[in-house]
This record gives C-alpha cells, structure tokens and sequence, in this order.
C-alpha cells in the first residue's frame, strides 16, 4: 500500500502532490529536476519572441559589420562629414575636372556624396564647347563608364554637331533639300538621332512626303 501511494505521487495530476513530476516529464529539456526549474522551464515557453532586430543580432546577422556615421548621427551631412562629400573625394582621387565642371546654382560639391541620386548642373570645360547640362552624381564618378559631356560625345545637337552641319561637310546636300519637316529643322537633330522627322522625295515626278 505504502508502494502504491508513492507511485500515485509521483504520477499525480499537476494540481496536488505530483505537479512538479508532471513538469519534469514535459519539459522541453527533459532535465528538470526541481519545481523552481520547471516553473522556469514554463515561463520560457509562454515569452513572447524578442523583437527582429534582437532576433537578427542572435543569428549573427551584421555581426561583422558596424553601422555608418549617418546612421549613428544623421545629422552628420556631407558638408559637416567632409569624408565623404564629393570635394574631398575628387581631390583624393584625381578628379579635379569633376569640380570645374560644377555649375550647380543651388547645391555645393560639399552638400553630396560621392555616390548621390541627386541631379546637378554641369558646364564642360573646353572653351570650345561650354555645354551646360543635368546629370546624377553618381553617374559622373562611377569606376566604369562615367558619363561626360553630351555635345564632346555627339549625343545632343550644338552650333557645330548637328545634322545641317554633318551633310554639308560629307555632301549629303539631298538630305537637306527633302527634309519637309514643320516643328524643326536639320539643326535641331543629330545625325545619330533616333527622332523622327517628316521627308519630301526631291524627284518632281514623285513628291512623295513619310517619316523616318
């Protein structure tokens, strides 16, 4: 009788006498051996998870990594950061041309970043060509095919690259003579241009006006 008594205790039902052995048997571990340990054990399980980023940190996720300056003190710009604005990047790697082509009225190269979205304005610094135009910072200083000057690489029409120009010193004069269209002249386009223009067959017999 004795026997079965203590087999009953320990069996019990988690309310009276034989909790703590029911919370040994289904604990996660498998290990508990005591009630204060098995309480832990329970209230392990009904915490709620920590946040992501605490969840990010324990799977080792930026572990290696330390966060940037900005992100510390975003009130650290790229003028009161001068690491890492564009004057000091250009003059640390010989870019100096970067900056004699700034033409921003509203903007300094010390306001951006090396890498900056932002949209400037630019003034080519060959006498003989002094085109003006908008491009991102990023695209001027990137390691591989940095964009340049638009009219130096024949890409928009100027006074001396334009269609009216390139027929007249490689006698395309035929060009000239059919072009009909009414919103703008050879001197509007390139002859690279992909626009479409209206044209007008020079035969008098013909006459027959497309695009092309």
């Amino acid at each position: 009788e004795r026997q079965h008594q203590q087999h009953k205790q320990f069996r019990g039902d988690g309310v009276t006498g034989g909790g703590f052995a029911a919370a040994s048997i289904w604990s996660p571990h498998r290990l508990t051996t005591s009630p204060q340990r098995a309480s832990a054990s329970a209230h392990h399980l009904t915490t709620t998870p920590p946040p992501p980023h605490q969840h990010q940190q324990r799977m080792g996720y930026g572990a290696n990594r330390s966060p940037g300056p900005a992100v510390l003190n975003p009130s650290l710009t790229p003028r009161r950061y001068i690491r890492y604005n564009l004057r000091t990047w250009c003059l640390k790697n010989g870019q100096e041309h970067l900056l004699q082509e700034w033409d921003d009225p509203d903007k300094e190269p010390e306001d951006v970043t090396r890498a900056s979205g932002k949209k400037a304005r630019w003034k080519c610094r060959k006498a003989e060509c002094g085109w003006t135009w908008e491009a991102r910072v990023g695209n001027r200083t990137r390691s591989e095919d940095p964009s340049g000057c638009p009219a130096c690489a024949g890409s928009v029409p100027t006074p001396t690259n334009n269609l009216e120009v390139w027929c007249t010193e490689h006698g395309r004069e035929d060009l000239l003579e059919e072009w009909d269209d009414p919103d703008k002249g050879p001197e509007d386009v390139t002859r690279g241009s992909k626009e479409k223009a209206r044209w007008k067959c020079g035969k008098a017999e013909c006459g027959w006006t497309w695009e092309a």
